[in-house]
């Protein structure tokens, strides 16, 4: 549990929690988190601030969420955060407008405790809610849009010792504050086959405008990412890494049991990435060869991602086989339930930035069957059954997953839980960002 207790500090945050607009995926979720974590720790003395996403057309079925947060936050508080009242072309007119502006200064302001008790309920982070919620006058799509000849835009923050944000949103910060960018991965740049061209574009362009800063201090969620950042980027820079807080959408009681249903689970966005297709047809060939047994399902629990449309569709028709189970976009209270029955959660992605589903999985009992990339072997260490690129390796580990799963005891199964709590729960994930922010 976290502790209660709040650290005595002058030091003061402003937090961009832009990202927990965003859903309730890895990065949305991992926002959520620090958000909690800074409040325990600093108190008051974070606060915290939204862009607003109001670049791509709204769409015909208008959300009724928080009507009135709507009015006065703009549409970074409602469930779809990048809807818009106003036409998309006047909606880019302006934008571009505003991009060439001579102005550099974002100025922001700061939502009554009505309001901002609303968006902070509404973002699953009532614990924030005895600090400002403060609403930029700008769009991301504005900065992202500001021509290269002319200087990034600034937040007004000399009242701030560290400004935080999440990914890559060019800005530049008042001179005495820190700047931290908390980027998870650099996937864009080492693997652009897996996003389309807006989207590579988008994070090289901002990535090069936050590159020309040299005071930036860069925390990755992992090692492994953050020492591929500095041989791309240059070993002069500021880089760190503090992985993610895992569990932190669950209730705390993860009940660990003996796994009697022969269940495998799947959790990640459908897109090419995550090698999906791949895990179906090593399931399939691994039960055809009795390597695992007849009466084996795979769940794969996950939203709609890019460049998979026929593999969602399939998904979503039960195409794959009644062994297949697909359940969309679903709630934690879904995913706890199905790692509380399965034996093995797989994880095939050819490239991660963290790599969050095993450790979950690892907290309700699940034996890891994982990809061998550097971020898990960094993160789950020797606990798991590692697979090369082949089919037969993926096979091979779903038998040696089976096999360990059908021979654990609650001990053993425990052995699991407590790796990750002591490595990645809120303690120790706050230790690292409190000595951080000293």
């Amino acid at each position: 549990m976290h502790s209660n207790k709040i650290v005595k500090s002058n030091v003061r945050i402003l937090y961009d929690i832009s990202y927990a607009t965003r859903g309730f995926s890895g990065i949305p979720g991992e926002t959520r988190s620090v958000a909690r974590m800074f409040s325990l720790l600093f108190g008051t003395n974070c606060e915290f601030i939204l862009f607003p996403k109001s670049y791509v057309p709204r769409g015909k079925k208008a959300s009724q969420e928080i009507p009135i947060l709507a009015t006065y936050a703009g549409n970074a508080l409602r469930s779809n955060a990048s809807r818009s009242f106003m036409p998309s072309l006047v909606q880019r007119f302006l934008s571009l407008l505003q991009s060439i502006s001579p102005k550099r200064t974002i100025h922001y302001f700061k939502l009554n405790p009505e309001l901002s008790h609303g968006a902070f309920d509404y973002l699953s982070i009532s614990e924030c809610k005895g600090s400002d919620l403060h609403i930029a006058t700008i769009s991301l799509i504005v900065r992202f849009a500001r021509p290269k000849r002319l200087k990034s835009f600034k937040i007004k923050s000399k009242n701030y010792d560290f400004f935080i944000q999440q990914q890559i949103d060019p800005i530049s910060v008042s001179k005495n504050t820190k700047h931290i960018v908390r980027l998870h991965d650099i996937l864009p740049i080492t693997f652009p086959q897996f996003f389309d061209s807006i989207s590579v574009d988008t994070f090289r362009r901002g990535l090069e405008v936050m590159l020309k800063d040299k005071n930036i201090i860069w925390v990755f969620d992992t090692k492994s990412t953050s020492l591929e950042f500095q041989k791309l980027f240059g070993a002069d820079r500021n880089v760190t890494w503090i992985p993610c807080e895992v569990g932190s959408n669950f209730s705390r009681d993860y009940s660990i049991q003996v796994k009697e249903e022969n269940l495998a689970v799947m959790i990640n966005t459908i897109e090419p990435r995550k090698n999906i297709i791949k895990t179906v047809e090593a399931f399939k060939l691994a039960k055809k060869s009795q390597r695992i047994p007849d009466d084996y399902k795979l769940a794969v629990l996950g939203s709609k991602g890019w460049q998979s449309e026929d593999l969602y569709m399939a998904l979503l028709n039960g195409d794959f086989g009644a062994d297949v189970i697909f359940i969309n976009s679903p709630t934690y209270t879904e995913v706890a339930q199905f790692l509380q029955r399965a034996k093995i959660l797989v994880s095939a992605s050819v490239a991660e930035g963290f790599g969050l589903p095993p450790l979950e999985g690892m907290l309700f009992g699940c034996i890891p069957v994982i990809s061998d990339i550097p971020q898990h072997r960094e993160t789950v260490g020797n606990h798991g059954f590692f697979f090369g690129d082949s089919q037969e390796d993926l096979v091979s580990a779903l038998a040696c997953g089976h096999l360990k799963a059908s021979e654990s005891t609650t001990n053993d199964l425990m052995v699991l839980q407590n790796y990750v709590k002591e490595n990645f729960g809120p303690e120790q994930i706050s230790k690292l960002w409190k000595n951080l922010l000293k």
